[in-house]
């Protein structure tokens, strides 16, 4: 698998939706909108818990889930590439602020790998690489 070293700034849009079943343990499911060189669509499952039982409290969080490879914003129409996706995998910790209106928001540091497999169809070869994007991840959320 090669590493695809890039200096960009990258932004994701997500949305989880799960159930807590005891502040230890709490399962959902989500889906992202992840911009690297190209888009990506993961669903994926979500595991968290929180530390303490208090208005404020650290957290973790994992997600894994599968990417789907897009190029939704056509920069690169010539109809030479195939985009696949794979393994998506996101853990991350984090501090809980409740508030007391029965809703909280959030800040946690993560690391994310998206794997894909870019292939480029050019008149004389045909290229395949095999990609994995890696990022440091700051998360803010609201949970109501």
């Amino acid at each position: 698998t090669d590493v695809c070293y890039g200096r960009t700034l990258g932004l994701s849009l997500q949305t989880i939706n799960g159930y807590l079943f005891n502040r230890f343990i709490g399962v959902g499911g989500g889906v992202s909108l992840d911009f690297y060189t190209y888009e990506f669509i993961p669903l994926f499952l979500d595991v968290r818990g929180y530390v303490l039982d208090k208005p404020i409290s650290p957290y973790y969080s994992i997600n894994v889930g599968y990417g789907f490879g897009a190029d939704l914003f056509n920069r690169f129409d010539d109809g030479f590439r195939d985009i696949k996706g794979g393994l998506m995998f996101h853990p991350s910790i984090g501090v809980r602020f409740a508030t007391r209106y029965n809703s909280s928001f959030q800040v946690d540091l993560g690391y994310k790998f998206q794997e894909a497999v870019i292939t480029s169809r050019l008149p004389d070869f045909t290229e395949v690489a095999d990609v994995r994007y890696q990022r440091f991840t700051l998360r803010f959320g609201w949970i109501f």
